[in-house]
């Protein structure tokens, strides 16, 4: 008959519990032999312990009516104090006399001693109190009191002597009950001991030698070493471990060929978790999705890593135009993102109209130039329009059918999707691109057209900044060009001016010098006309004065003339 390690253990557990309750009854007896003994034992301790007690109140009370003749009454506080000591040791006397009655009431003896106690304290405390108030009586009253005294300590002494008998009595007595008791519990325990053991040998053998299977399939598991599987299991619970370790060697070899097929990239591995319960199962499909997760991501992130380096292959080849600029970029994006049709705008001032900032298309993908397109659009106009009132992108999945249109050789559809991307740096905004696509498009592709339009809106700045700076530059060599030529103009001006300066000075020197010879000629004629007569010289120097005047006249006219085209 085959019995389990349960039924096994169950059997050496019954057979430990009768040993065990074999044992437990003859400590109980023991236990009860020994608790009758200690509670003798206790009840003639106490017995000695009040004896005693009373004993030594006696001799006190017997010294302190002795001291009482000595006592300075003078000395109230002398006074009180062995007053109130002796109250002391006569309430503990009578106390301990009447515990001691209490424990031993049918001693005839101890009876005797309480009587004699109560006449002892009685006339002890009229004693002292005589004594105290300086009685001449309490003298003659002291031989009484000794022979008191005489008469209670022989029967005290004999109740001690028989007390402390009693006691060695019972001591002996409970030594001898503990030693029997100890002698069986050893024997009974020895027995136990011996029986369980024979008992636990046998089963261990039986048991050992199926566990050592499975510890050493456990050993050769622990090193990483995957033995095979152990067929010989039997029915008992270690051959119920060794089906399950079995079961367990199979799922570490799946784990393993799953393991590897991750290592080789192979995310899509097929595997089961045992249970809810298996941890490294979980945790390998956790990795797997993790890895799917991460690659997915980096997936992403190198799609927007590369689409942000073709746009600056982009930038840095056709940055010099705006036009051209937004025509490679339309294309790129387009073409990148799976995209149908887009527009890109930019913002210019106008200054015939109200708001002096429009935006202007510039570039187009896919248009259908047959429908009408605006190519100016106001701040808030349209969804374009509120786009860059609002500054940040707009994106919608179901688009008005009236807004646009993808057309093809095959005929027209409506997008899906529409993106309007504010081209923004440092809170400026450059221009606008908008973006209609028949695919929904995921958050990356959101977040790359976020980046990139900001890197689009500092080239957009750069190249409107270059063309600035162009115009700024041909305006500057125009107006250099202009101002050179009026600097020639104003130079042969100022040559002429110098000339006719030069001219005027000439003449002024020559009209200098002949209006000094006039006045030579005419003071020559005057002294000679001084000789004339009177009349003759007035009518003749008037004559000359008025044909000098006339010259005169002739010649500041003539000056005049020469001074005009300075004016």
């Amino acid at each position: 008959m085959k019995f389990t390690i349960r039924q096994q253990i169950l059997s050496l557990i019954g057979v430990n519990s009768v040993l065990i309750i074999l044992v437990l009854c003859i400590s109980y007896y023991g236990i009860i032999n020994l608790n009758r003994a200690q509670d003798n034992f206790s009840y003639k301790a106490r017995q000695l312990n009040y004896l005693l007690v009373a004993q030594n109140m006696r001799d006190n009370i017997r010294g302190l009516i002795y001291r009482g003749f000595s006592v300075d009454r003078s000395n109230e506080n002398e006074v009180k104090d062995v007053k109130q000591e002796f109250k002391t040791q006569i309430n503990a006397f009578i106390s301990n006399i009447e515990q001691l009655v209490k424990v031993n009431e049918t001693d005839s003896l101890v009876r005797n001693i309480y009587a004699r106690s109560k006449e002892y304290a009685v006339f002890s405390t009229g004693l002292f109190a005589k004594e105290m108030d300086g009685d001449a009586e309490s003298f003659i009253m002291i031989a009484d009191f000794q022979e008191l005294y005489s008469g209670l300590v022989l029967p005290m002494n004999i109740v001690n002597e028989n007390i402390q008998q009693s006691y060695a009595a019972l001591e002996e007595e409970g030594n001898a009950t503990a030693k029997e008791s100890l002698s069986g519990i050893s024997i009974i325990s020895l027995l136990s001991i011996i029986g369980s053991i024979a008992i636990s040998i046998l089963i261990s053998n039986r048991i050992a030698r199926r566990i050592n299977q499975a510890r050493d399939t456990l050993s050769q598991v622990s090193i990483g070493k995957l033995p095979e599987r152990n067929d010989n299991t039997g029915d008992d619970e270690v051959g119920e471990m060794l089906k399950s370790l079995n079961n367990y060697l199979d799922s570490v070899n799946k784990t393993v060929q799953f393991a590897m097929e991750v290592g080789k990239g192979n995310l899509n591995a097929e595997y089961k978790a045992l249970s809810e319960y298996d941890q490294l199962g979980r945790s390998l499909l956790d990795m797997r999705d993790n890895l799917k997760r991460v690659a997915v991501e980096d997936e992403k992130r190198n799609w927007v890593l590369n689409g942000m380096a073709g746009y600056v292959d982009i930038s840095r080849k056709e940055s010099s135009n705006i036009e051209s600029f937004a025509e490679h970029v339309l294309s790129y994006l387009v073409k990148y993102l799976h995209a149908n049709q887009a527009f890109f705008y930019t913002i210019e001032e106008r200054e015939d109209r109200e708001e002096n900032e429009v935006l202007v298309l510039k570039a187009a993908y896919a248009w259908d130039k047959k429908r009408f397109r605006e190519n100016e659009i106001m701040k808030g106009d349209g969804l374009a329009g509120q786009a860059w009132l609002e500054g940040s992108m707009l994106y919608m999945k179901d688009l008005p059918s009236d807004y646009i249109k993808i057309t093809s050789g095959l005929g027209a559809a409506i997008p899906r999707n529409l993106v309007i991307l504010p081209l923004k740096s440092n809170d400026v905004i450059y221009g606008l691109i908008e973006i209609a696509s028949f695919e929904y498009m995921e958050k990356h592709v959101l977040n790359f057209l976020e980046k990139i339009a900001e890197n689009i809106a500092s080239t957009l700045a750069n190249v409107q900044t270059a063309d600035r700076t162009r115009r700024l530059l041909y305006q500057s060599q125009e107006q250099a060009e202009m101002l050179h030529a009026q600097e020639e103009e104003m130079r042969q001006s100022m040559e002429e001016m110098q000339a006719t300066q030069e001219e005027m000075i000439r003449k002024e020197r020559e009209y200098t010098l002949q209006i000094s010879k006039l006045r030579e000629d005419l003071k020559s004629h005057t002294r000679a006309l001084e000789r004339k007569e009177e009349q003759t010289e007035e009518l003749e120097l008037k004559d000359m004065m008025e044909h000098a005047l006339r010259k005169q006249g002739e010649r500041s006219s003539t000056v005049y003339i020469d001074r005009s085209p300075l004016a």
